[in-house]
C-alpha cells in the first residue's frame, strides 16, 4: 500500500470508530453538564450560565459536525463536494458554533477573575443578569461576523474541495488565526490573573505565621475548592490549546504554499493534517469538556453521583425518612459537643438575658451621668453636625448606649473586642491580622489549641469563642473571636443569618461574663466582601435587639464609607441620638423637670481600669482608714488629722494601702518630725501632771467622734468633700488650741 492509501485508511478508521465513540460520549457528557449546571443551586450562578451555554454549543457542534462526517465516511459520499449550498451552510454553522463555545469558555475565565478581584467595579461583572446578556451578545456577534463565509466559501476546482481561493484564502487564513488565538490568549491571561488573585486573597485571610514546631517551612496552600476550580479552568485551556492551535497554523501554511507545485504524497499528507486540524481534534475538544470537569474536580464527581441517584432513586417512605434523619443526628451532636464551652453557655445566657435585663432596674441616665467624663475620654466627642466624629445613640429600649466612631480597635478601651476571625482561628489579613499582632503569639497559641471540628475548621461560621487579650490587657480584657460569612450574592439570606449569629453569640458571651462594654468592627465587610449597607443593617438591628445588659456597645470602623453606612443606617432605624457634651443640661430621654432633679456626679473611679459589673453602677467609696481605728493616744489621733501633714492617697485605695502610704509620707515629711517631737514633750508633761481636767479630754473625744460620723457621710456624698475638709481643719484647730491651753 502506498502512503496515500495508508493515510486514507487511517482517516477512515479515526472517523468511523474513534469519532463515533466520541460522539456518543460527547452527547452523554453534554447532557450531564446541562443536568448538573441547571440545578437550582447552580442555576443562578453566573459561571454556570457560561458552562450551560458551552454545553449547548458543544452539543450542536457534535450533531452538526460529527454526524455528517460519519455519514460521509460510511457512504463514501460527501454532499458538500457536490452542493454549493450545503458547503456554505456547513462551513458557516460549524464555524459559528465553535466560536460561540470558545467565547463562552473565555467568558467563564473572565468571570472567575472578576469573582476574586479586589476591585469592586470588576466584581460587578460576576452577576447572573450580566452573564446572560454577554452570552446573548456573543451569539449575535458570531452570527454576524462570519457572514463572509456564506459569500466566499464554495466548491473549488480542480480537486473538488469545499473552501476559499485566491485573495480570500489569504484573508481567511489571517482571520482564522486571529479568531482562534484571541480566545486562547484571553483564557490564559485571565486564568493566570484569577490564580494570582486567589493567592493574594488567601494570603490576606491566612498570612504567614511563625511556627515554633517542625512544620515551620511548610508552604501555604490554597483552599481545595479554589484549587479544584482553577484545575478545571486550566484543564479546559490546555485542551483547547492542544486541539485548536493547529488549525490557524495549517491555514497559514496552506496560504503560503498555495502557489507551489506539490507531489501526490505531499497532498495526501496535507489532506490528513487538514482532517486532524479542522475536524478530528476540534470535535474531540467539543466532546471532552464534561470529562475534563469529571477528572479535575472531586465535588463535580460527587454532584454527578448525586444527580444519578436523584434520577434513579425510589420514593422514600415515611419510616425510611425518619431512620435517615436519626442517622444524621449523631454527626450534628458531635459538632455541637466540640463547641460546648462557648456555644452552650452563650445560648443559656441568651435565653435568660431578657429576664435579667428586666430584673435589673438599670438607669441609663444615672450610668451616663456617672461615666460621662470617662466615655468622652475613651471614645471622644464632637458636635453632631461634624462628619465622622463619634456618634452616640440610645438602643436596646433605651437601656444601652451605641457609639459609632472611626479608629483603631486595638487602641480602643473596652472590656472585650470582637475579632472578625476566620474558621481556622490562625489570624489573617485586615483587622484579624492587626489584632493577632497586637495580642502577641499567645493569642495564636490559644487559638490553635482548640480542637478542629472538621478539616481545618476550629470555629464554624456564625459562632464565637472568648479568649483572654494577652498583650492587649492595657486596653481590653477579652478577645471574642467570631467567624463571619464570606459574602455570596446568591446566598444573601444565609449570609445574613450567619452574620446575625456572629453578633448575637458575641453579645451573649458579653452578657454571660457581665461585661460593661464591647467593641465591634464591621464583620465580613472587608476582604470577605459583605456590602457595607447590608452589613450595617444586620449589625445595628442585632445589637439593638440582643444587647441585653451590656451598657456600652462600640463600633470601631476603619473606613470612611463603612462609617458613613453605619451612621446612615442608625438614622434610618431612628435611634435616639444625643450630644454627650451637653448631657448635663439636655436629657433626650426625660423631661426638663426631671433633668433639674438629676444631680450630676463626678466619676470617682476615673483611674480605675478594672472591669466593673454594669449592675453595680459605681457604688460610693468609703474611707475606713480612720473609722476602723480606735486610737489609744489622743495626741497621735490629733496629729494624724493635722492639715499640715499631706496625704497622697486616693479615695479609691484600700485601707491597708492608705495606711502604708500615710506612714511613708509622714516619715519623709520634715514638718512631721518637728511636730512629733513637740507633741512627745507635751505627752511627757501630761504624764507628770496629776491635776489634769478629765472633763476637757472627754469633750475632745466627743468632738472627734462627731467628726468621724461626718467624715463617713461625706465619703458617701462626693459633693460634700470640700465641706468635710473645712470641718476637719476647724476641728483640728480647736483641738490644737485646747492642747495649748493645757500646756
Amino acid at each position: 500500500m502506498t502512503l496515500t492509501e495508508d493515510l486514507v485508511l487511517t482517516q477512515a478508521i479515526l472517523t468511523r470508530y474513534i469519532l463515533a465513540i466520541c460522539m456518543v460520549l460527547g452527547i452523554i457528557g453534554s447532557l450531564f453538564d446541562l443536568i448538573i449546571f441547571c440545578q437550582k443551586k447552580f442555576r443562578s450562578n453566573s459561571c454556570s450560565v457560561y458552562f450551560i451555554a458551552t454545553s449547548i454549543f458543544n452539543l450542536l457542534v457534535i450533531l452538526c459536525g460529527i454526524i455528517p462526517a460519519l455519514l460521509t465516511s460510511y457512504q463514501n459520499y460527501d454532499i458538500a463536494l457536490y452542493s454549493s449550498t450545503f458547503c456554505k451552510a456547513r462551513a458557516y454553522i460549524i464555524h459559528v458554533l465553535l466560536m460561540m463555545s470558545r467565547s463562552s469558555v473565555a467568558l467563564a475565565c473572565i468571570d472567575r477573575f472578576a469573582l476574586c478581584s479586589r476591585n469592586a467595579h470588576i466584581r460587578r461583572l460576576n452577576q447572573y443578569n450580566i452573564a446572560i446578556l454577554l452570552v446573548i451578545i456573543v451569539c449575535i456577534l458570531w452570527l454576524i461576523l462570519p457572514i463572509h463565509v456564506l459569500i466566499y466559501i464554495d466548491i473549488q476546482m480542480p480537486g473538488r474541495r469545499c473552501g476559499g481561493s485566491g485573495t480570500y484564502l489569504i484573508v481567511y487564513s489571517i482571520y482564522a488565526a486571529i479568531v482562534t488565538l484571541i480566545p486562547l490568549f484571553i483564557m490564559i491571561i485571565f486564568s493566570f490573573l484569577a490564580i494570582q488573585n486567589l493567592r493574594l486573597s488567601y494570603i490576606r485571610i491566612h498570612p504567614n505565621i511563625v511556627y515554633t514546631n517542625e512544620n515551620i517551612n511548610r508552604p501555604i496552600r490554597m483552599q481545595k475548592r479554589d484549587i479544584q476550580l482553577m484545575t478545571i479552568v486550566i484543564s479546559e485551556v490546555v485542551i483547547y490549546f492542544i486541539s485548536t492551535v493547529w488549525f490557524p497554523i495549517y491555514t497559514i501554511y496552506l496560504t503560503i504554499t498555495s502557489n507551489i507545485s506539490k507531489t501526490t504524497n505531499r497532498l495526501a499528507i496535507e489532506g490528513f493534517i487538514r482532517y486532524l486540524a479542522l475536524q478530528f481534534l476540534i470535535f474531540i475538544n467539543s466532546c471532552s469538556i464534561f470529562y475534563i470537569h469529571l477528572l479535575a474536580s472531586k465535588p463535580f464527581r460527587q454532584e454527578c453521583v448525586n444527580s444519578q441517584y436523584d434520577i434513579y432513586k425510589k420514593p422514600k417512605t415515611l419510616s425510611e425518612m425518619s431512620s435517615r434523619e436519626k442517622q444524621n443526628k449523631p454527626s450534628d451532636s458531635s459538632q455541637q459537643q466540640d463547641n460546648r464551652f462557648n456555644r452552650q453557655d452563650s445560648q443559656k445566657s441568651a435565653i435568660g438575658q431578657q429576664d435579667r435585663s428586666s430584673e435589673e432596674n438599670f438607669d441609663i441616665i444615672k450610668y451616663l451621668h456617672n461615666n460621662r467624663d470617662e466615655l468622652m475620654e475613651r471614645y471622644g466627642y464632637g458636635k453632631s453636625s461634624k462628619r465622622r466624629c463619634p456618634r452616640y445613640y440610645f438602643i436596646n429600649k433605651k437601656k444601652s448606649i451605641l457609639i459609632i466612631l472611626q479608629g483603631d480597635i486595638t487602641r480602643t478601651k473596652v472590656d472585650a473586642i470582637v475579632n472578625a476571625a476566620n474558621e481556622h482561628m490562625t489570624g489573617g489579613g485586615g483587622v484579624d491580622g492587626i489584632i493577632h499582632r497586637a495580642a502577641g503569639s499567645e493569642l495564636y497559641t490559644a487559638c490553635v489549641a482548640h480542637k478542629k471540628i472538621t478539616q481545618g475548621v476550629r470555629l464554624p461560621t456564625g459562632r464565637s469563642r472568648i479568649l483572654l487579650s494577652y498583650n492587649m490587657s492595657s486596653t481590653t480584657h477579652y478577645i471574642i473571636n467570631t467567624a463571619g460569612p464570606v459574602y455570596d450574592r446568591y446566598r444573601k439570606e444565609e449570609c445574613a443569618k450567619e452574620l446575625f449569629s456572629c453578633y448575637q453569640t458575641s453579645l451573649a458571651l458579653a452578657n454571660l461574663y457581665d461585661l460593661e462594654s464591647i467593641g465591634f468592627t464591621a464583620i465580613s465587610c472587608g476582604i470577605f466582601g459583605y456590602p457595607a449597607n447590608q452589613g450595617a443593617d444586620v449589625a445595628l438591628r442585632t445589637v439593638d435587639q440582643e444587647a441585653g445588659i451590656v451598657p456600652v456597645v462600640v463600633f470601631v470602623l476603619w473606613d470612611d464609607d463603612i462609617y458613613d453606612a453605619w451612621v446612615r443606617k442608625a438614622e434610618e432605624l431612628e435611634f435616639t441620638s444625643f450630644d454627650i457634651e451637653n448631657i448635663k443640661t439636655k436629657n433626650p430621654l426625660t423631661s426638663s423637670n426631671d433633668n433639674d432633679q438629676i444631680e450630676t456626679k463626678k466619676n470617682l473611679n476615673k483611674n480605675d481600669d478594672q472591669p466593673r459589673s454594669p449592675t453595680t453602677f459605681n457604688p460610693p467609696v468609703r474611707d475606713f482608714s480612720t473609722h476602723d481605728k480606735t486610737p489609744e493616744d489622743n495626741t497621735k489621733s490629733l496629729l494624724d488629722r493635722l492639715p499640715s501633714v499631706p496625704s497622697d492617697t486616693s479615695d479609691t485605695q484600700k485601707t491597708a494601702d492608705m495606711e502604708e502610704d500615710d506612714n511613708s509620707s509622714n516619715e519623709k515629711h520634715p514638718l512631721h518630725n518637728q511636730q512629733t517631737q513637740d507633741m512627745a514633750s507635751v505627752t511627757q508633761e501630761e504624764e507628770k501632771s496629776t491635776t489634769k481636767d478629765h472633763s476637757e479630754q472627754k469633750s475632745v473625744e466627743e468632738t472627734m467622734d462627731q467628726h468621724h460620723n461626718k467624715q463617713i457621710k461625706t465619703n458617701d456624698d462626693p459633693s460634700q468633700l470640700t465641706v468635710s475638709k473645712k470641718t476637719n481643719n476647724s476641728h483640728a484647730e480647736v483641738a490644737k488650741n485646747e492642747t495649748a491651753k493645757d500646756n
